[in-house]
């Protein structure tokens, strides 16, 4: 307001000027940058108040692929009613190398050294054995894994994620 109707009437200090505009220039970078991590920490908190994947299933895959890093697997979550996970937990027959987790209204497969055919054939393969007959309780996703290197919780996050948009029902490949 001084500078613009009173600029006849104000000495103006230079320096002071300058200074006051790096601080004001600083203070906008800190906030910006405050507002970045501010937010990526919120992600992360959010992420943390998330349902925890099962342990086993973590520890199970770092295992296997610790032994043999090129062996090719599938990873299976299933949500649905408990009765319907527990009928589905007794179709599935493991074979040592596989393991099976269960929590909550979710179940978890990892089937190791499975080679699975195209992605239409596993779908209706899948549906057609493991969902028959639970008149649509049960939605589930699958990872096909082929080596070592693709195992991270986060391929276990965005299956957990990828099962919202999955119907009553289904199966999706991901």
């Amino acid at each position: 307001m001084l500078r613009g109707k009173y600029k006849g009437y104000v000495q103006v200090d230079t320096q002071l000027q300058r200074e006051v505009e790096e601080l004001s220039l600083m203070y906008r970078k800190d906030y910006r940058f405050f507002e970045l991590n501010h937010s990526a920490w919120e992600r992360e908190h959010h992420v943390s108040k998330q349902k925890a994947l099962p342990p086993t299933i973590l520890s199970h895959l770092y295992n296997i692929y610790r032994e043999s890093p090129s062996l090719s697997s599938l990873i299976l979550c299933f949500r649905g009613d408990f009765a319907s996970l527990r009928t589905l937990k007794e179709r599935v027959a493991l074979g040592e190398r596989d393991t099976s987790a269960m929590e909550g209204d979710e179940i978890w497969f990892v089937l190791a050294g499975v080679k699975s055919p195209e992605d239409p054939i596993l779908r209706s393969t899948l549906i057609e054995t493991l969902l028959q007959g639970l008149h649509g309780k049960v939605k589930g996703v699958v990872v096909k894994l082929t080596e070592g290197d693709e195992v991270r919780e986060e391929v276990l996050r965005g299956m957990r994620r990828g099962l919202a948009g999955v119907k009553e029902g289904d199966i999706k490949i991901l």
